[in-house]
């Protein structure tokens, strides 16, 4: 056999041995994957306590470690540690905390991320957990701003006003002026199932003044029947809405005093005897 024949016989040997030399190669594991909805319970609708939806879109099990969410609109949180196996297919709420809102307007879409054993998933919200996100932004901001501009003061003490189904609780909001010159408005307010809310006097903060007391009557709702009264989850749950100079009005909680809730329930009480 001359040399280059034996030379080309070794070769190809070489080749023919090397795929069968050392461990079978390890497939790549494949890139994990989910769709990302964002959510809160109801208990903490409005507060920075949230959740992350994720559904498991792969093939395998997804062992998170951390989720968070990116977005101007609450820049600089960090990652919440978690630690759940998610199945394919299956979808899980993962706790949140959001930071503080900052207030500048934003067109950027919200992205949600979780880190996983396996990888880091980055995608865009659904689009109804983005308005979700958007909501609660802005309702915060607005609160923020409102706060900022006048603090909210409630009467200490409620009394019943008028007879029969003409009952009614009757005391103040105090709107006491923090920052600005421009007048500040109650423009409507919001009761609930049980009460309903009624403003009878002045309404302004004026421009320049610093303190005004916006009358506030809650009157007796519709509902008179045991079930109702007895099942009802948010029976003082009001809003008021109120304008700083021209702007739009803005949505702000009404924190009910206790003394404003006894004869909130006095006044249903004689309401509802006088239709019996």
């Amino acid at each position: 056999m001359s040399r280059r024949r034996a030379a080309a016989t070794v070769v190809v040997a070489v080749l023919l041995l090397g795929g069968c030399s050392g461990a079978p190669a390890t497939p790549e594991a494949p890139a994990p994957t989910a769709t990302l909805g964002f959510t809160q319970l109801i208990p903490k609708e409005g507060t920075r306590h949230a959740l992350l939806r994720v559904t498991n879109t792969g093939e395998d099990d997804l062992v998170v470690e951390s989720v968070a969410v990116e977005w101007p609109g609450y820049a600089g949180g960090e990652p919440s540690p978690a630690d759940p196996t998610i199945p394919a297919g299956r979808t899980l709420d993962l706790q949140l905390d959001l930071p503080d809102p900052t207030c500048e307007p934003t067109d950027e879409a919200p992205v949600g991320i979780v880190t996983t054993s396996t990888g880091t998933i980055r995608a865009e919200l659904e689009a109804t957990g983005a308005t979700y996100l958007r909501r609660l932004w802005r309702t915060q901001c607005d609160t923020a701003y409102i706060e900022s501009t006048v603090a909210i003061t409630y009467s200490p003490q409620w009394r019943v006003v008028g007879q029969g189904v003409d009952a009614r609780a009757l005391g103040w909001i105090g709107l006491e002026r923090r920052d600005g010159e421009e007048a500040v408005t109650v423009t409507d307010v919001d009761g609930s199932v049980l009460h309903g809310l009624r403003l009878p006097g002045p309404t302004t903060l004026e421009a320049g003044e610093q303190r005004v007391e916006v009358p506030l009557e809650i009157t007796p709702g519709n509902r008179c029947d045991e079930h109702a009264r007895g099942q009802a989850t948010a029976p003082f749950d009001f809003l008021m809405h109120l304008r700083v100079g021209d702007g739009r009005p803005v949505a702000h909680q009404v924190e009910v005093p206790l003394a404003a809730m006894d004869a909130a329930t006095d006044a249903l009480d004689v309401a509802c005897a006088a239709r019996d």
